[in-house]
């Protein structure tokens, strides 16, 4: 950290542990002073709650760090959703953000948030069931190992205070089944120790297939919606009675509802899955309620898709 204390490092999407995250809020804030990001904003799935949202912003009043607290929210779209995050702004101090939290207009729809995430978690505990069902029967034959049955309440446990999401669920599986691919190496050299030269040299290729194994990339095959059909998949809009009515607005209807909930905010657009057309179409509908577009987003430059990034760009570039 430059000893001026005039870094501009800045971070504009991250998450803590009360989501998807690793670190606790305050961990999350010490861990950004140390690597000199002067600006953070924290994003959170559909609601807030009041007690996360202090930590976040107390700690990062003790550090210096400018914090802003950003919700995501889907909005239907052309049979999809997209995400949409509300950052309210404008407040004077943590206790002042704190009273609009916890007006009576804004804690509506942060209930209607909680039930969003509610239906969207059951698909997930829905998946754990599926996956020890079937997925776990065939990971065993394919690899030959020993895979228990994956308990509920001990991935309940794992999450712990975070919003149940596949990328837990992932990681979850992932922790067993690497225990489970260390046992099977452990039987494996325990046979190369008392095999002939044949055996070993069968036993060593097995091994080092194994140690070069890609867990993530092999369960991330099992988890996908299209390996699950039996299972409504939340990502995709469907009419019914379990389905929370903020999962049916439009992008312009969702964005009309924050805005009328009376504060400064920012709206960001996720480009996640959207095309040119698409943003283009969006930021007409949404009558210029759009602020900011998420060009950049390390998940998906990390995953390759950025293939769709230049073209919205340019559209950015022009329109402003």
């Amino acid at each position: 950290m430059p000893e001026g204390w005039n870094q501009v490092a800045f971070e504009d999407h991250v998450h803590d542990a009360n989501t998807k995250g690793r670190k606790s809020s305050t961990h999350l804030i010490m861990d950004a002073w140390i690597k000199g990001i002067r600006r953070l904003r924290v994003i959170h799935y559909n609601y807030i709650e009041p007690r996360f949202a202090a930590e976040l912003m107390e700690a990062a009043a003790i550090m210096g760090v400018d914090v802003r607290i950003g919700i995501e929210f889907s909005a239907r779209f052309r049979g999809k959703y997209v995400q949409v995050i509300w950052v309210p702004r404008g407040f004077p101090d943590a206790q002042a953000f704190l009273c609009f939290l916890a007006e009576n207009s804004v804690i509506r729809i942060m209930d209607e948030g909680r039930l969003v995430s509610t239906y969207q978690q059951a698909y997930v505990l829905a998946l754990l069931k599926e996956f020890n069902q079937t997925h776990r029967h065939q990971m065993a034959d394919t690899l030959q190992i020993d895979l228990a049955p994956l308990e509920e309440t001990d991935f309940l446990e794992f999450v712990s205070l975070g919003q149940i999401s596949t990328l837990h669920l992932s990681k979850f599986i992932h922790q067993h089944l690497l225990a489970a691919l260390e046992a099977r190496v452990a039987t494996l050299r325990d046979r190369y120790n008392t095999g002939d030269g044949q055996a070993r040299s069968a036993i060593r290729d097995e091994i080092n297939d194994l140690n070069c194994f890609d867990i993530e990339q092999y369960l991330e095959g099992f988890l996908k919606p299209e390996k699950n059909l039996d299972l409504s998949n939340p990502g995709i809009p469907i009419d019914g009675p379990d389905v929370p009515g903020l999962m049916y607005l439009s992008p312009c209807q969702l964005i009309r509802r924050l805005t009328g909930l009376h504060s400064g905010h920012r709206i960001t657009l996720n480009l996640s899955n959207l095309e040119v057309e698409d943003v283009l179409e969006l930021l007409y509908d949404c009558e210029g309620m759009v602020t900011r577009l998420e060009i950049f987003n390390l998940k998906d430059f990390a995953d390759g898709h950025t293939s769709h990034l230049a073209d919205i760009n340019l559209l950015q570039q022009a329109l402003n």
